[in-house]
């Protein structure tokens, strides 16, 4: 009796002491982080955890630095992350906006929501309107000068996805309209000739507004994954070339003028649910001479000066496991790629989880 009355003193505090050994090795932990690494790979660190998620996952989300410590993202609406003496805090600076155009080094970015065209000044945060349309806009984008808007406008009884290219000069005010009879996503206008560089989830094709001549580039296949062709067509500033991923997940570039084709990588599509499930990464540095993209976990640069490829991150960075990247981004001056990811690691019950690498 007196020895079954020990073993039931003696058992319970045996399995403290048992399940409080076992927990000294820790557990596992997963976070979603904005994060950034050197281009040339070095130098992993984690900005902030993505806190507003359900924003940042936008596949073709956009992520300069314009302004020490300072972040700027698109989907539904346009958000900026600034650091102060607390850490990171959250901005939301307009809502509906499309991903923005921007205009160089001068601290500002080109915008349309509805019918209307914004431009918003990233120091001040001050964003007014510049001219409305009779035509829902989209997708802007600037020409190699920077001294044309182009955007895709879709009437209120069209049935495409885009029928008129409006061309739109915002140092004078000098607006172009002209009428497709072929539906595209977005379009970019070439300064040289009288010409556009216009895409579409069907084809890619030049457009004359003079002759009314439409040259077709490059035709996607058709079928039910052809919705996201657009969103991954990606001009040079020149517009003598530009990328695509084609139905077999290639990264093409393609040449405007002979329409000859380089293979220059392999992307892997992740399920996002906003947009029938595909989704990728594709980045053009701002002096593009790197295309940035992910294969499997794997990030990795096409450098077009030598024609390397290079994988700068593999999944294993300073003991965190890297997973499920989205917003992959060069960042504007250069300096490195910031991108959305699962960082899966180790945490030791006596230690708490880390603060970003500040």
């Amino acid at each position: 009796m007196r020895k079954s009355i020990l073993y039931l003193i003696i058992l319970p505090a045996f399995l403290s002491l048992f399940f409080a050994a076992g927990c000294d090795y820790g557990h596992q932990v997963r976070e979603r982080w904005i994060c950034k690494v050197n281009a040339d790979g070095s130098g992993f660190q984690r900005i902030c955890r993505d806190t507003f998620r359900a924003l940042l996952v936008f596949p073709t989300a956009g992520t300069w630095v314009y302004y020490p410590d300072l972040l700027i993202f698109s989907r539904d609406g346009l958000w900026n992350y600034y650091y102060d003496n607390h850490g990171y805090g959250q901005q939301n600076w307009t809502v509906g906006f499309s991903e923005p155009a921007v205009m160089g080094n001068n601290g500002y970015a080109y915008l349309t929501s509805g019918q209307s065209v914004y431009q918003l000044y990233f120091q001040s945060s001050y964003v007014y309107s510049l001219c409305s349309f009779s035509c829902f806009l989209g997708a802007p984008l600037l020409s190699s000068s920077k001294n044309y808007l182009s955007m895709a406008g879709l009437t209120a009884e069209g049935a495409g996805s885009g029928e008129v290219i409006i061309n739109f000069n915002p140092n004078n005010y000098i607006i172009e309209n002209y009428v497709l009879n072929r539906p595209f996503s977005k379009v970019c206008y070439l300064d040289g000739p009288a010409c556009y560089l216009c895409f579409s989830d069907q084809a890619v094709f030049t457009y004359k507004p003079a002759s009314h001549e439409y040259r077709e580039l490059y035709a996607f296949s058709p079928g039910d994954s052809a919705a996201w062709h657009s969103r991954y067509c990606l001009p040079f500033s020149s517009c003598d070339r530009f990328l695509l991923i084609n139905d077999d997940h290639e990264i093409l570039a393609i040449d405007v003028a002979d329409t000859s084709k380089q293979v220059i990588g392999h992307a892997t599509p992740f399920f996002h649910a906003d947009y029938g499930g595909k989704a990728f990464n594709l980045s053009l540095s701002n002096d593009e001479l790197s295309v940035y993209y992910t294969e499997g976990n794997n990030l990795c640069r096409f450098y077009y000066p030598t024609g390397e490829t290079t994988v700068l991150l593999q999944p294993k960075p300073e003991n965190y496991n890297v997973q499920n990247y989205t917003g992959v981004r060069s960042a504007w001056n250069g300096e490195g790629i910031y991108f959305i990811a699962d960082l899966v690691y180790q945490v030791d019950k006596h230690v708490s989880a880390p603060a970003p690498d500040r």
